[in-house]
């Protein structure tokens, strides 16, 4: 397991613990060549594009009204 400090654009620190495959992953799914290529922008957008499908799917699933999903954002 590796632990990655994200700075964020509030000034914030966003800790991620991840291991090998977690960076398999990202590396796929930008299509990159390697694990080695993955950057901190590459897992900081993963993140936030997999939070957002979440809350779209959560949000389809459930009975309440749409929620204002253009807010999300990690700060």
């Amino acid at each position: 397991m590796k632990k990655i400090k994200l700075e964020l654009s509030s000034g914030s620190t966003f800790e991620v613990e991840a291991g090998e495959e977690f960076f398999k992953i990202v590396a796929s799914h930008f299509e990159l060549e390697s694990v080695d290529e993955v950057s901190d922008k590459h897992i900081t957008e993963y993140i936030y594009r997999a939070t957002r499908n979440a809350l779209e799917k959560a949000e389809k699933d459930s009975d309440q009204g749409p929620a204002n999903l253009d807010q999300i954002k990690l700060v």
